[in-house]
């Protein structure tokens, strides 16, 4: 979900867009894509992006269950996992997201992935946090329930830990 306000400073203008999201959730990476490109087209406008976050599965166990058991309690099918598969590849493929949805193993408790990101936030790494955690969850099928891979994740993308 994205929402957004005009913050007007003394000096310039500048667009504050707050995101809210959950790092589990592939439409909402694909939206982060659509909202780069239009950010793209208008590169004389200075943006502040703000990440909130929203669990999708505010009940997930803090070491998440297997992927395929929580798709079929959620979706009723196979099939109907498919088809919804189908549909976020296309989408995705759509905005240069390849995702590999087959290589996820469980669905993660994604409240430490939040905090990874904001973590990060008061580094100025935000916007490479999520990317990093979108892209090695739904591209590499890394568990971003993990602490140890969200460590590594931290570490791949330059966040001092001692901050």
């Amino acid at each position: 979900m994205i929402t957004g306000h005009w913050n007007v400073p003394a000096l310039a203008h500048q667009v504050q867009i707050e995101m809210i999201f959950d790092l589990n959730c592939p439409w909402c990476y694909i939206g982060k894509r659509h909202l780069e490109r239009a950010l793209a087209m208008r590169p004389a406008i200075p943006v502040v992006l703000r990440w909130w976050p929203f669990l999708l599965t505010p009940d997930m166990p803090k070491e998440g269950v297997d992927r395929l058991a929580f798709l079929l309690r959620k979706f009723g099918s196979e099939t109907r996992i498919s088809r919804i598969y189908d549909a976020i590849a296309r989408v995705g493929q759509s905005v240069a997201i390849e995702f590999s949805l087959d290589r996820i193993q469980r669905a993660p408790n994604t409240v430490d992935a939040h905090r990874l990101v904001r973590f990060a936030e008061r580094q100025g790494l935000a916007q490479p946090a999520v990317e990093s955690i979108f892209r090695s969850f739904f591209v590499a099928g890394r568990d971003i329930g993990d602490r140890k891979e969200l460590l590594r994740i931290g570490t791949e993308i330059g966040l001092d830990s001692t901050a």
